[in-house]
């Protein structure tokens, strides 16, 4: 149901949606995104979707949660 949320909105909007969009659009809470995936942008790569993020901090936030995923020794104290 969450997942075709994301679908369904990409279909409204012939694009991938940003949380923005979603925001305004989406008929679930942007929140339970976050709080099943970890973020937004991680829900949409679990759609399917190349992840869209809003700013350059996102982004970054984003690549080091993956980083840490990939190689967590590297990034454990």
């Amino acid at each position: 149901m969450v997942l075709a949320e994301l679908h369904h909105l990409h279909d409204h909007l012939e694009r991938v949606p940003t949380s923005t969009d979603f925001e305004e659009h989406g008929e679930i809470s942007i929140g339970v995104y976050q709080d099943r995936f970890g973020s937004y942008p991680r829900a949409l790569e679990v759609a399917g979707f190349d992840p869209v993020f809003v700013d350059a901090q996102e982004k970054a936030r984003y690549l080091r949660e993956y980083e840490e995923l990939v190689d967590p020794e590297e990034h454990s104290l």
